[in-house]
């Protein structure tokens, strides 16, 4: 099967695992908006955006992590394929596990000393549970796409999605926020039970028996890999809840959270089609790393670049032409937000460019040089950008320092990749005496 048949493949299971999974996001974001108002919604997007940081801190990279090495090892060593599963799958269950009690602990001083909103201590408490199946999820769907599960995905994604809407849409209008919050709750559980299943199923068709035994011998992984991974997310969202912290703290706070939410709801709806073909990008580039093919690699990376950033190129257009409109899906409150979503779709065709490049230093796992020279930098340009533009701008200053900091993204990951090359040392060599 050739690289632009098995991409397309894959991209067509994805649309739908996509379709559903961030489908359902938009859904519940938009039927939130509309029945909770604009302040209330401001109040779940911040409660939201603090469940996606503790959930990007505390899983450690499992998700990427299971993706790269079990795409990479599948075809050519089973047992460290099965050993990664089983590696990544006690990371997510002891970090999950452990978030969901700190966030619990300290849900009421995050309410009251950062948020100044006591009244979203009840809401952050409620959370903390979902944190746990985020974390699981993120592993379960990175062993799926490293094992180019996708159709499994796809169902697994239909049946979350499903009932995370209904759930989400039943808990805000009888229980508000704290209602909404519990939805999102039983979205993931029914998610993490779906993915459970099907990873399992997969592992036995795939002939991968997940283990214990030799895990020891993983330990340059995990060094190597998992870990800057992990600082990476321990470093990158903190600032953008801290950047989010600061705009809810600001004038009108919670009413700018919200409109700058909506946008960056667009924004990812924007990055649809561009997350899908790169997530299968992800594990075919992996594939070829494993089978030492540099031709092979090389065309999935160009061919992967190019449609990623076109997609997001023509998503981007069309989200500045009808902005209006789709803003007033939201609601009437939120179509004064043009100028973030304008800023925000400028800043998306910049992103997609720069996580189609950095598959390369995926691939070669230089996650280490990727926390020095590209994370930090481009969180550090936010952080400040941010303070420096919120406070008299409003969600227009927070979206210009998310542009400005894709900038900063975009050029230390093409610098790194040009200091790399594009395919891997050992792969070429093997290539050249074939």
């Amino acid at each position: 099967m050739n690289v632009l048949h098995r991409i397309l493949s894959g991209v067509a299971w994805s649309l739908i695992a996509r379709v559903f999974n961030q489908g359902g996001t938009l859904a519940v974001n938009l039927i939130l908006a509309n029945l909770l108002g604009r302040t209330a919604f401001g109040e779940y997007a911040i409660i939201y955006t603090t469940i996606l940081t503790v959930t990007t801190i505390s899983g450690l990279g499992v998700g990427s992590s299971a993706t790269k090495y079990i795409a990479e090892f599948r075809l050519i060593d089973k047992q460290k394929a099965a050993r990664v599963l089983r590696l990544c799958s006690a990371t997510a269950t002891i970090t999950g596990s452990l978030a969901c009690c700190l966030l619990l602990v300290f849900a009421g001083s995050i309410a009251d000393e950062l948020l100044r909103a006591p009244n979203l201590a009840g809401g952050l408490r409620i959370a903390s549970v979902a944190v746990v199946f985020a974390v699981l999820n993120s592993y379960l769907v990175g062993g799926l796409a490293g094992l180019e599960a996708y159709p499994a995905m796809a169902r697994a994604s239909i049946c979350g999605a499903t009932i995370q809407v209904t759930a989400c849409t039943i808990g805000g209008w009888f229980g508000g926020v704290n209602g909404a919050v519990i939805g999102l709750i039983l979205g993931g559980v029914s998610q993490w039970f779906m993915l459970s299943f099907l990873l399992q199923d997969e592992q036995a068709k795939q002939l991968l028996e997940a283990t214990y035994r030799g895990l020891s011998r993983e330990w340059e992984l995990i060094w190597k890999y998992l870990v800057p991974a992990g600082l990476s997310g321990f470093v990158s969202m903190p600032a953008v809840w801290f950047a989010n912290v600061l705009l809810v703290r600001s004038s009108d706070g919670f009413n700018q959270i919200a409109i700058y939410s909506v946008a960056s709801n667009i924004r990812m709806c924007i990055l649809f089609l561009p997350h899908i073909v790169n997530g299968v990008g992800v594990s075919l580039i992996n594939v070829q790393t494993g089978l030492r093919d540099m031709n092979g690699y090389r065309k999935t990376f160009w061919l992967n670049l190019a449609l990623t950033t076109l997609t997001a190129i023509l998503g981007a257009c069309v989200a500045v032409l009808m902005g209006h409109h789709v803003l007033a899906l939201f609601g009437k409150a939120f179509t004064d937000g043009e100028s973030v979503l304008t800023i925000l779709s400028v800043a998306a065709v910049v992103e997609a460019f720069a996580v189609a490049m950095y598959q390369v230093i995926q691939s070669r796992a230089e996650m280490w040089r990727s926390l020095w020279l590209v994370c930090l930098p481009r969180d550090l340009t936010f952080v400040v950008v941010t303070y420096l533009l919120v406070p008299g701008n409003g969600a227009v200053g927070l979206a210009y320092a998310f542009a400005v900091a894709c900038g900063v993204w975009l050029s230390t990951t093409v610098a790194l990749v040009v200091s790399l090359g594009i395919s891997p040392s050992h792969v070429r060599s093997v290539a050249m005496h074939r």
